[in-house]
């Protein structure tokens, strides 16, 4: 799943793993980062 950098820690602590970090493009021009965040089950 992708996660806002603010979100990291939230999942972090549900046992998710920071992956591939990208940036997605906003319609205003702007970046938005996104981290994909992987959990083993």
């Amino acid at each position: 799943m992708g996660a806002t950098l603010t979100g990291i820690p939230l999942y972090r602590r549900h046992g998710y793993v920071e992956g591939e970090r990208i940036d997605l493009p906003l319609a205003n021009g702007e970046v938005l980062p996104i981290v994909k965040m992987t959990k083993q089950i």
